[in-house]
């Protein structure tokens, strides 16, 4: 009887550390994805959405379907600067030129069946700005190649430009510019199973600048491992102590 609660058990914490390696493993992957930035999404209902609009005014499209079709937009009190209007299932915005130096704001609010949602819009001003869209100015990649990856630059102008902190001992980063597309393409070499970066990670700096704003973004790649769990010999596990042999817990004297 004892034998067989024995194998039971063995079973039993078998079956916990392969789904606690599955776990971990399912984590690594989701920690170790591409920062992939661009596109547009239908917006979920509930959500806030951000939109930022040019300096010297624009017209953008975002779509709403995911609202369906028994949506409006509600009057607001930026309509000096701001148009928006409903069409078809997408909200179209269009902004003036701001020829102030700061940046200006504006909520858009869509009155749908089952509640309000927010699209807060901002357009920059004359004064420069320089950022990456949706970074919090850390890209990270897993440790294969990669080629072109687009983030998409947040500037209101042309002239930007990127710089890359000691570029002279760098070897597996390189970068493109799309200064009028906004876009910065990064390609990455792999590393190498027997290189340094195997089992840790390496950085490199690419310093964004817009006249006299800059945006520092880290580019970082991880090796093979970045998570290690704890390894137990199950083989010469005593069940019923529920310690390792060899590492008995001393009885206590009565």
């Amino acid at each position: 009887m004892r034998h067989t609660l024995t194998k039971n058990k063995y079973a039993m914490y078998k079956n916990i550390k392969i789904w606690a390696l599955l776990i971990v493993a399912s984590l690594a992957s989701a920690c170790q994805k591409d920062l992939t930035l661009g596109g547009t999404e239908d917006i979920v209902q509930g959500e806030t959405q951000t939109l930022t609009l040019k300096q010297e005014g624009e017209t953008k499209m975002v779509s709403f379907a995911t609202l369906g079709h028994e949506w409006q937009v509600e009057k607001g009190s930026y309509d000096a600067w701001l148009t928006a209007k409903k069409v078809g299932q997408a909200l179209e915005l269009t902004a003036t030129a701001n020829e102030e130096a700061d940046e200006r704001q504006a909520e858009v609010v869509l009155a749908t069946p089952s509640g309000k949602q927010m699209v807060t819009v901002t357009q920059f001003g004359t004064a420069p700005f320089i950022s990456v869209d949706g970074s919090n100015g850390t890209a990270i990649f897993n440790h294969e190649a990669h080629t072109a990856v687009e983030l998409n630059v947040i500037s209101n102008s042309d002239n930007w430009r990127v710089e890359q902190v000691d570029k002279e001992k760098n070897t597996w980063l390189t970068y493109e510019v799309d200064q009028k597309q906004r876009k910065l393409r990064l390609t990455l070499t792999s590393i190498d199973r027997n290189s340094p970066w195997a089992q840790s990670s390496r950085t490199e700096k690419l310093f964004l600048s817009n006249g006299n704003k800059h945006f520092l973004l880290n580019v970082t790649q991880n090796g093979y491992v970045q998570f290690q769990l704890p390894v137990w010999d199950l083989d010469k596990f005593d069940f019923s102590t529920s310690y390792p042999t060899g590492r008995r817990k001393k009885q206590q004297p009565r």
